[in-house]
């Protein structure tokens, strides 16, 4: 039985062979196409004899099915997703502005190196915890590293961090199952070991400087704090002299976008968390600096893009997607008629 399982365990994502290879119930659980059959009655009507295959073939993957899902574990291994430790290696070093991989070794947050099944706010050597983590009786698994990283305000409004989650669940996936390596082999590349010493915690953290204030708004993807200019990363809502068109009307789809920016920031105070380019620079091409923002709870790149008001810009990377397909399916904001996206639209005025 424990080679068995040994084999189920490997065998991982693919619920029926982990199942197949263990078969606990001592009955065949061959797939269906690999089962064996005795040919049916010498039938004359080869019509008749497809006929009986298709209905044996069907009852074979029935019973199959069932025998499966009555496995304990079964069913549960069907329904896991395995991420890819090597995609998480590379999204990793967006945390190194806030953690290592070394024991003993924090910075604004907690070493990750034996995060593995440790319990929450009980790293040894870090005291910043939230009062919510000091408190809880978890321990960090694939659920609720899943959860948190989701969205670690709302799994914990009091949390101090100011990571605002990772929308993109093959992402995560992939980010939870390189933490999980690293804690369990100890393995990780010499420049995610070697980052934080050589570089020191005073340059990591410039690279994610935080603006807090009531804002000023310029359009639907930009606002000024304190007189910095900061322009909301990873999405492009319409210009504010943009237009755009539905059921034949021409209406100004970028004024929309900085009234409805207005309305979601309402009169609460704006926190932002300045953001790296791939080239490392803290600024768009015009020089602004690119940032994640919040109005409260509210993530309000995510939010624009959910709500139609802008476009996920995929320069900057793929964070927000997932929401403008949803925003896309559901025709909500300019994609209820036609428009241009900003990008070309501010090429187009360019010439």
């Amino acid at each position: 039985m424990t080679r068995a399982f040994q084999r189920l365990e490997i065998e991982g994502s693919n619920g029926a062979s982990a199942c197949a290879a263990a078969s606990p119930c001592g009955v065949s659980t061959l797939p269906p196409e690999k089962a064996s059959s005795r040919p049916g009655p010498p039938y004359r009507d080869s019509g008749r004899i497809k006929a009986t295959e298709s209905i044996l073939a069907a009852m074979r993957t029935f019973l199959f099915a069932a025998l499966v899902n009555s496995v304990p574990g079964c069913a549960v291994l069907q329904a896991t997703e395995l991420g890819d430790p090597k995609r998480g290696r590379a999204l990793f070093r967006v945390c190194t502005a806030c953690h290592t991989l070394v024991s003993g070794q924090h910075l604004e947050g907690p070493s990750l190196k034996e995060i593995w099944g440790k319990k929450a706010g009980t790293i040894e050597g870090f005291t910043r915890y939230s009062e919510a983590l000091k408190r809880a009786d978890f321990s960090w698994d694939e659920t609720n590293l899943d959860s948190f990283l989701n969205d670690p305000k709302a799994f914990d409004p009091k949390i101090q961090m100011s990571y605002y989650g990772l929308w993109d669940k093959r992402k995560r996936l992939d980010l939870i199952a390189y933490l999980r390596q690293v804690s369990k082999t100890g393995l990780a590349t010499r420049r995610e070991v070697s980052e934080p010493s050589r570089q020191g915690k005073t340059q990591l953290l410039a690279a994610a400087e935080q603006f807090k204030g009531r804002p000023r708004v310029v359009d639907g993807d930009t606002i000024i704090i304190r007189k910095t200019r900061l322009r909301l990363h990873g999405i492009d809502a319409p210009e504010f002299k943009q237009k755009c068109s539905s059921d034949g009307r021409v209406w100004s789809c970028g004024r929309a976008a900085k009234t409805v920016l207005i309305q979601a920031i309402g009169t609460k105070r704006v926190i932002c968390i300045s953001k790296a380019t791939d080239g490392n620079e803290r600024g768009d091409s015009r020089g602004w600096r690119l940032a994640v923002c919040r109005a409260g709870q509210l993530n309000l790149n995510g939010w624009m893009v959910k709500m139609g008001w802008a476009l996920a810009f995929r320069h900057h990377g793929t964070d927000y997607v997932d929401a403008e397909r949803t925003a896309k399916q559901k025709r909500r904001g300019v994609w209820a008629g036609t428009f241009i996206e900003p990008w070309k639209w501010r090429r187009q005025q360019a010439k």
